[in-house]
C-alpha cells in the first residue's frame, strides 16, 4: 500500500515535471525526452487502454511466424544429425534452406539449438594455440 502511495507520488511529480518543461521549451517531445520518459508512456498513462477479462500469456499467443511442434523438432533433428557431422547449426539450416526448405528462421534454428539438452554433443569451435611464428 506505501509503494503504491509512493509510485503515484512520483508519477504525478514527473506529470508536473513535463507539463512544466513543456511549458518552458514550447515541445512536449523535447520536455519527455529530457525527462527521460517514453512518449508512449505518457499517452498510455493519460489515455487508458480497456482492461482485458481474461488476457492469453504471450507463450500461448497463436502468430503467423510460429512455428509449429513437428516443424521444431524436425529442425532439432537437423541440428543433432549436422552436430554429429562436425557441422554448425548454420551449415544444418544452409544445407537444408539449399533443399528448398525452408521451416523456420536462422534466428530460429539458433533459438532451437540453444534449448537442446545434449549441448555436449556441439561441436568444439577450433581455436588458435600458441603464438604467431
Amino acid at each position: 500500500m506505501i509503494d503504491d502511495v509512493r509510485a503515484r507520488g512520483f508519477i504525478e511529480a514527473e506529470n508536473r515535471l513535463v507539463r512544466e518543461l513543456t511549458r518552458l521549451l514550447g515541445s512536449q517531445r523535447r520536455a519527455l525526452a529530457m525527462a527521460g520518459l517514453a512518449r508512449s508512456t505518457w499517452h498510455y498513462r493519460h489515455n487508458n487502454r480497456a482492461t482485458v477479462e481474461d488476457p492469453v500469456h504471450q507463450l500461448e499467443r497463436a502468430y503467423r511466424s510460429r512455428i509449429s511442434r513437428a516443424d521444431r523438432r524436425c529442425v532439432e533433428e537437423h541440428i543433432l544429425a549436422g552436430w554429429s557431422r562436425g557441422e554448425s547449426v548454420d551449415h544444418s539450416f544452409a544445407s537444408l534452406w539449399d533443399q528448398g526448405v525452408m521451416l523456420a528462421s536462422r534466428r530460429t534454428w539458433w533459438r532451437i539449438a540453444a534449448g537442446i539438452e545434449e549441448q555436449m554433443l556441439r561441436p568444439k569451435t577450433p581455436t588458435r594455440r600458441g603464438g604467431r611464428v
